[in-house]
């Protein structure tokens, strides 16, 4: 079983289109280009000598010029704590590596391209293992609907048809799916705690929580005083205040640690968009680092103001359920292409990171 972190198949079937999974810091970046990233594969085999071994060999794609380091780490597929960084020979491409027999390891692959600290690394993670048992029960998973979808006679009979057809498809895909269906005009707190007691309950396994619709989204953090870059990549210098104030985070639906942790009471920045605007006691978050793990992978799947679009966002969560359904039962044949043009690139000082 082989898994590479560029787009992990069984969150993109069910619709977990914003997610980043918690560790050890909080710091993320925009979009992945070429220049951060490297084409990993890797292959198993059993030892012959003795077949409760297996023998993972780990190999990536060469730079263009002679890297200033290469290395890895690694650690258990659902561990927060890697190893300790495992150099190689500069120019290596290749490691290999002994596991059991029926487990799996996560492999970071780190070339650092420029000598320059903590700048121009490339990363990629990949997963491995052999005869690895299958999960065919992964636990219950909310599943919170925008409330207005319910009352726009428009598409209500579809909607609640689609919507029963995408309940039905993750059973198929061993979840356990609740359905719960939430005010769009209520507050994030509120939100939460549809999650929070959900999670509580420790009869299954909690997996994780799905966003239809125009759920509440979460506003956090003050990205020209605390020195981090916000979400988007940009600096906060470079044209502020454009990129100031507080950013969408749906992690703190993800945070099953003690409410106080976030607060409303410090933070007082005004952006060039109100949407990132934050001051005390508005109901946006004071964090811009992660106060602690996220414990719950949250997906959002949310169509609304998107002026492109001459259909209502019911209507396009419609289309996106039907596509989704269509994909998990092989119904339409996809290409396997992409197209990239990345005009930003190393050399504009401003390129698209990890």
């Amino acid at each position: 079983m082989i898994k590479s972190n560029k787009i992990l198949g069984l969150l993109s079937k069910i619709g977990f289109c914003l997610i980043i999974t918690a560790v050890s810091f909080t710091q993320t970046f925009a979009q992945v280009a070429q220049d951060f990233t490297l084409d990993v594969c890797a292959t198993t085999q059993l030892l012959t000598s003795d077949t409760t071994r297996t023998i993972v060999t780990v190999k990536w794609s060469s730079t263009s010029t002679t890297p200033y380091s290469t290395g890895y780490r690694y650690k258990v597929k659902n561990s927060l704590f890697w190893s300790s960084f495992i150099a190689l020979g500069v120019s290596d491409t290749c490691i290999i590596d002994t596991i059991g027999t029926g487990s799996e390891r996560e492999y970071q692959i780190i070339v650092d391209t420029s000598g320059v600290a903590n700048d121009y690394y490339k990363y990629e993670n990949i997963l491995a293992g052999r005869k690895v048992p299958a999960t065919i029960q992964h636990g219950r998973l909310l599943v919170l609907v925008d409330y207005l979808f319910l009352i726009d006679s428009a598409y209500l009979n579809a909607i609640d048809s689609e919507l029963e057809l995408y309940k039905m498809d993750l059973i198929a895909d061993g979840f356990i799916p609740v359905i719960k269906y939430v005010n769009r005009s209520t507050n994030v707190e509120n939100i939460k705690t549809y999650i929070t007691d959900e999670y509580a309950i420790t009869s299954t396994p909690f997996f994780g929580v799905i966003l239809l619709g125009n759920v509440p989204v979460p506003y956090s953090g003050d990205y020209k005083a605390t020195g981090f870059f916000p979400p988007d990549g940009h600096t906060t210098t470079a044209a502020p205040p454009s990129h100031e104030g507080a950013w969408a985070t749906d992690l703190y639906y993800g945070d099953m640690s003690v409410s106080t942790l976030w607060t409303d009471t410090i933070t007082n920045n005004l952006g060039a968009r109100a949407a990132n605007n934050n001051i005390p006691g508005d109901g946006k978050f004071d964090q811009t680092a992660m106060p602690s793990a996220i414990e719950v992978p949250i997906g959002r799947v949310d169509l609304t103001d998107l002026p492109a679009f001459s259909q209502s966002d019911t209507f396009l969560l419609k289309r996106y359920l039907t596509k989704n359904h269509n994909y998990r039962a092989g119904l339409t044949n996809y290409r396997s292409r992409l197209l990239q043009d990345d005009e930003l690139g190393l050399i504009t000082g401003e390129p698209f990171r990890e």
